[in-house]
């Protein structure tokens, strides 16, 4: 894009090489999204720009996870009872305290594909 060597986009990140080579092979899973902002930073684009459906999801995940359960009337215990967790993670999921690991999100994105809830 801008001619930079992984290496100097690395150092700039503050990454290893190899991790950042899992960045961009989207192999990763979650990113930390003060690397992807410095990489943003240095390459001129949106972190958005940067980020699969996952991230995007998690990087404003407790904003998210209300959005849905409200557009489908479900309660914070309903929701937990659906994705097979207990009512303390949803909340933690929507104060933003603990993110939601990849297979949590299946399970959000099978919810908000449905027609009924």
């Amino acid at each position: 894009m801008k001619g930079l060597l992984q290496r100097e986009v690395a150092d700039h990140a503050g990454i290893d090489r190899s991790t950042y080579i899992k960045y961009e092979s989207k192999s990763h899973g979650l990113y930390d999204f003060d690397v992807l902002a410095k990489i943003a930073g240095l390459l001129g684009v949106s972190l958005n720009n940067l980020l699969d459906e996952y991230n995007r999801f998690v990087f404003a995940q407790g904003e998210n996870l209300k959005r849905l359960r409200k557009r489908h009337g479900l309660t914070q215990a309903r929701l937990a009872e659906m994705m097979r967790v207990n009512v303390a993670t949803v909340k933690k999921w929507e104060r933003g305290q603990v993110r939601m690991t990849k297979k949590m999100w299946e399970r959000v994105q099978s919810i908000k594909n449905s027609d009924s809830a």
